[in-house]
Formats: C-alpha cells, sequence, structure tokens
C-alpha cells in the first residue's frame, strides 16, 4: 500500500473535506479553511500564522522587480505586515503591482493600511484590486462569480 499526503487549501468546510478522509492509517489529509471545521471526527486544530518578514519579502520578490524591493525594504515589510503575512494576500498585492509597474510599493502598503472595514487582509488586498479595476472589467468579474461551474 501507498502512503499518501493530501492537502486542501481553502476548505469550505466539514462536507467538502469529510468525503475525502482516508480510510488508511498510514494517509494523511491536511485541510486548511479560513475557520474551524467542525463535525469530523479525529480532527486536531492547529491555528497557522502567516509568514515572517523576510519569508514574505521574498514571496513578494518573486513577483514583481527585486529592484523596487531594494529600492525602498521598509516598504516592502510594511506590505507584509498590512497583508498579515498571508501568502495569498501577498500574492495577488505582488501581481498587482506587477501589472502596474509605476505603483509604489509604498503606497500599495498605504492603501491597504488605510481600509478600515472588517475583514482579513486577503479581503482588503481583493477589494483593493477590485476596486482598481475598469468599471466594465468590474463588473465583469462580479457577473463570472455569478456563473455556474462547469
Amino acid at each position: 500500500e501507498r502512503r499518501v499526503l493530501l492537502l486542501l487549501d481553502d476548505a469550505a468546510g466539514a462536507e467538502q473535506v469529510d468525503p475525502l478522509l482516508p480510510d488508511n492509517a498510514d494517509c494523511l489529509l491536511v485541510a486548511v479553511s479560513r475557520g474551524p471545521l467542525t463535525g469530523i471526527a479525529d480532527v486536531r486544530p492547529c491555528t497557522l500564522g502567516g509568514l515572517d518578514a523576510k519569508s514574505g519579502v521574498e514571496l513578494l520578490a518573486q513577483h514583481i522587480d527585486p529592484v523596487r524591493i531594494t529600492v525602498d525594504p521598509r516598504a516592502a515589510e510594511s506590505l507584509v505586515e498590512v497583508c498579515q503575512g498571508q501568502p495569498a494576500a501577498l500574492t495577488l498585492a505582488g501581481g498587482w503591482l506587477a501589472a502596474h509597474p509605476k505603483a509604489a510599493v509604498s503606497d500599495l502598503a498605504k492603501q491597504l493600511h488605510a481600509d478600515q472595514e472588517e475583514g482579513a487582509a486577503l479581503d482588503r488586498v481583493l477589494r483593493f484590486a477590485h476596486d482598481s479595476l475598469p468599471g466594465s472589467a468590474a463588473r465583469l468579474l462580479r457577473l463570472l462569480a455569478l456563473a455556474p461551474a462547469g
């Protein structure tokens, strides 16, 4: 028999995870979700933190010209901080910066920090990216979210 590790990212709930639980004791399922996954037998919850500043800046550097980080390393660290070290938020912020090469890293960090609405760092970055789209593109994105799967 084979040993298998199955990793589920952004699991919506127990009903999504339960059918994938392995029967074999040599297999392991790791499910990452935004909140607790209740109603699943033999769950060992573990709270994950974000990346540290160094690792977050390294992730950011994979998406944008490293010179933009070298010019103002404190701005990159500030962006990691406002993104709470969350890889998804940093990847989205890095993608936005890559698409806007004239935008300063410090300006993005300040704009995200100024967003006082409730929600996690990823929510703030998603809201910022959405709000920066042209009106027609933002509308299309909202409509795509309503489209049935398949």
